[in-house]
């Protein structure tokens, strides 16, 4: 015994069951077929159960299941579990097989009961599925699957609109006087399994002592209107106890007549959107006369549940009167003067209201209320700053109202705005401009007109095409272009049009992305002294300094030679080694830090030696040694030093050659004057130029 419940307590767990499943659907005509079926299929299970008798409903998810079901039945199985786990006795088990009625069955049953529409659906549609080939394989299934869905969903609806239909169709089960000693489970499958589809059965647990007591539903009046009535009722609700609906109406409120020939059925929607509630609608002969209304609901079982609530409703009257006539308003020393035609029939009429608002479109407030006849309205000391639109309604005495056009005040005012002041903005690197101005001190300013140009001597073109009503605005610009700067100026528009002046111009500079033209070699030289460069300079205005940079051959980066700021186009490398390939770039950079492409030029040094520098020489005669004393400094490309004398009574000749930077001179006589130069030369005999002469006086 005990090996049965905890095999029980097991399939229970597996199934994740409670006592009571939601209600059995309709499904859609138009709902799953088998190429959009989910990977298994399933039977749902419900039960009632009023203390005496027990009634179950099932039903299969889809139609090929119901195929399977009509052709060999289900298998119902029932567990008993005793409540008090000590009582020593066996697990109650039977299993039976529940088939649908034979042909012979359903002609008897229809004609017990001829008015019984929904027996003989169900009985059609399972009979001419079983005569065309009841047990379908799958595929073949799949080819017939609007068929099939089709007699599926009618014998689902006609076995929750009728009991009959149900025993028939082999949905349903009854059993009485259960035992309150013990949960009754009870398990219900398909005889034989679907092949390559698996079906999940329903499994129920029915605990005795848990009576059900009996769901009302409710109906809500939604809209009394014009001859007609109409309610509503939860979907979300009803859906989940009831399948069909019959909606009566009184009209005293005790004897009551069903107004809807056929059962209201409960569809089933699209699960993914809200639910939406269930509607019918009553038409009515007269307004004003008052009914009573009340619902009885079909349960899936074919029974008919208590009566809702009553509700009390009548037609109404929602017919607007006419609409008042070529309404006018007029500005009047300060006032504001409305007028219009009142049509002839003003019977209905209780009265009429003047609305009023700053907009046209939305925010009409009532202001006054009129006799039905009048005319005429006038509202005194009007704001000239505001907007001013007006509305006259005319309402009859159901409360249905009727608007005429909304009419605009049209105050005379050509006064402009004042000039707009504090106009700033900026242009970001990006190209998005944002310029910001104060608000005018006018209340009636709809907005401000923005216009620009490209130079300040230029005509201005409008920006907005309308009054901008705001005091910042923000824009992308075309930046790549020549131009470095754009100027803005401002009006200020008020509602009736008049513009102020100009604002003074605001003057703001474009970020520059556009690098200045390439400056170009135009000559160059190739001396002893150097290597002489000439060249073009950018034509871009806005160039500030120019570059030149050199490297030599084998060399990856560029060495700055000079930069010039001044308009110069002349420069000599005398920094040059000879017989050297060298790489000369010229480039320009404008104000904002812009660079212009490269120019190149390639040039070999020549193969020769340069001169070296020119000494300093220094001469000092010695008294005590009658000696001259020569000295001199060091210099770039020096080798060897000759010095060469001369005086008035013989020529310049060389006297001296060293390496030294000294020398003495012993060969001189006292009272002469001597002069003395210098040469350096270099290894390769390159001489350098004379130095100047230095004079010496031997003095005795």
């Amino acid at each position: 015994m005990k090996k049965y419940i905890v095999q029980i307590i097991f399939i229970c767990l597996t199934y994740n069951v409670s006592s009571q499943i939601d209600s059995i659907q309709i499904p859609d005509s138009q709902g799953s077929s088998l190429d959009t079926l989910s990977k298994f299929g399933s039977i749902k299970m419900i039960y009632k159960f009023n203390g005496e008798k027990l009634n179950l409903r099932w039903a299969p998810d889809n139609y090929s299941i119901w195929t399977a079901g009509i052709a060999d039945g289900y298998v119902l199985e029932k567990f008993m579990i005793p409540k008090n786990i000590e009582i020593d006795t066996n697990v109650v088990v039977f299993s039976d097989t529940i088939k649908v009625w034979k042909e012979t069955n359903w002609k008897d049953q229809h004609l017990l009961y001829p008015k019984d529409s929904m027996l003989m659906i169900a009985g059609d549609m399972i009979y001419s599925t079983l005569q065309e080939g009841s047990n379908l394989s799958f595929d073949e299934a799949l080819l017939r699957k609007n068929e099939l869905q089709q007699k599926y969903s009618l014998n689902m609806l006609a076995a929750d609109l009728s009991q009959l239909a149900a025993d028939g169709s082999a949905l349903a089960y009854e059993e009485n006087k259960l035992d309150k000693d013990f949960l009754h489970v009870y398990q219900v499958n398909l005889a034989k399994p679907l092949k390559d589809y698996p079906v999940e059965g329903a499994l129920i647990i029915v605990d005795p002592d848990s009576l059900q007591n009996d769901l009302l539903p409710k109906i809500d009046l939604r809209y009394e209107g014009e001859k007609h009535v109409k309610f509503s009722w939860n979907r979300s609700f009803h859906e989940k106890h009831f399948t069909a609906y019959d909606i009566e109406k009184s009209i005293d409120g005790i004897n009551f007549e069903k107004i809807n020939k056929t059962p209201f059925i409960s569809t089933s929607i699209n699960m993914e959107t809200n639910y939406v509630d269930f509607q019918f609608t009553d038409s009515l002969k007269n307004n004003y006369e008052p009914y009573y209304y009340r619902m009885i609901a079909r349960t899936p079982f074919g029974d008919l549940s208590p009566p809702s609530p009553i509700i009390k409703a009548m037609g109404r009257d929602r017919t607007p009167p006419e609409k008042v006539k070529k309404v006018k308003a007029d500005w009047l020393d300060g006032n504001a003067s409305l007028s219009w035609t009142q049509h002839e029939n003003t019977r209905e009429l209780k009265e009429l209201k003047i609305l009023k608002s700053a907009n046209s479109i939305r925010d009409f407030e009532a202001i006054e209320t009129l006799d039905a006849n009048a005319t005429t309205f006038q509202e005194l000391n009007i704001d000239e700053m505001e907007q001013h639109y007006y509305v006259v309604a005319a309402v009859d005495t159901a409360g249905n109202e009727s608007r005429s056009l909304p009419v605009y005040l049209f105050i005379q005012d050509s006064i402009p705005p004042s000039q707009p002041q504090g106009l700033i903005g900026e242009i970001t690197q990006e190209g998005k401009a944002t310029i910001n101005w104060n608000l005018g001190k006018e209340r009636d300013i709809i907005g401000y007109k923005l216009y620009y140009a490209h130079q300040e001597d230029h005509v201005f073109a409008q920006y907005t095409n309308s009054p901008y009503q705001d005091t910042t605005i923000t824009f992308d610009l075309d930046i790549k272009n020549l131009t470095e700067d754009i100027y803005y100026k401002l009006v200020a528009v008020d509602r009736n049009f008049n513009h102020s002046e100009f604002s003074e111009v605001l003057k703001l500079k474009k970020p520059d992305l556009i690098p200045p033209t390439a400056p170009v070699f135009k000559d160059y030289r190739i001396k002893n002294e150097g290597i002489e460069l000439s060249w073009e300079n950018s034509s871009s205005l806005d160039v500030e300094e120019h570059f030149l940079k050199r490297r030599k051959e084998g060399q990856k980066e560029f060495v700055l030679l000079d930069s010039f700021s001044s308009g110069e186009k002349y420069y000599v490398d005398e920094k040059v080694e000879p017989n050297i390939k060298y790489e000369y770039v010229l480039l320009a950079k404008d104000d904002d830090g812009n660079f212009s492409d490269w120019s190149k030029l390639v040039l070999k040094s020549k193969n020769i030696h340069k001169k070296p520098e020119v000494p300093l020489l220094k001469v000092k005669y010695n008294k005590e040694s009658k000696q001259a004393s020569l000295t001199w400094n060091e210099t770039a490309g020096a080798y060897i030093y000759k010095v060469y004398r001369m005086s008035t009574d013989e020529a310049l000749q060389g006297i001296f050659e060293t390496k030294k930077l000294s020398a003495v001179d012993i060969k001189v006589v006292h009272g002469k004057e001597y002069q003395y130069r210098i040469v350096a030369i270099s290894k390769s005999g390159t001489r350098s130029e004379f130095g100047e002469g230095v004079v010496l006086n031997v003095l005795n």
